[in-house]
């Protein structure tokens, strides 16, 4: 028998890290109180992870960089962007940082889309984090061989 089987399969979420996805599918949410599409990324090992994005004018900035990360727009000024179907971002590549955040709802930890970029571009900085464990802030000239006067 000849199926068609393309992605299928797989059921895994993704983990940490920055993944090369494609957006796998893009539907409307009726599930929330305000507009919402929700995003379905997926890699190459059928690895999934949803991302909700709110259609609200404080919001709309979300949808809007992820059109120009997948290609589908040059920049927040191009015209493509006045009025599109979210669905034509479906099929799309990008790059995406999934990280573990604990949800507010049942306090159980998920993976999340953080930010994404352009495959055609370097991954955007991670933002470095305080340890409140470390009491030698401010020490770390010292530590890479700075000049320490004595």
């Amino acid at each position: 028998m000849i199926v068609n089987a393309f992605g299928k399969g797989g059921g895994s979420y993704l983990e940490p890290g920055d993944h090369l996805v494609h957006i796998f599918e893009v539907k409307d949410n009726d599930k929330t109180s305000k507009p919402a599409v929700d995003v379905v990324f997926k890699d190459d090992t059928g690895c999934t992870v949803k991302d909700t994005f709110f259609m609200t004018d404080a919001a709309m900035w979300r949808i809007a960089n992820l059109a120009i990360a997948c290609g589908f727009a040059k920049s927040a000024n191009d015209p493509v962007l006045m009025k599109f179907n979210t669905k034509d971002l479906q099929g799309r590549v990008v790059m995406i940082r999934v990280v573990k955040e604990t949800s507010q709802k049942d306090s159980k930890e998920y993976s999340v889309v953080k930010t994404f970029w352009s495959p055609k571009t370097g991954a955007p900085a991670a933002k470095a984090e305080v340890d409140p464990g470390r009491d030698d802030a401010g020490f770390e000239a010292y530590e890479k061989g700075g000049n320490d006067p004595w």
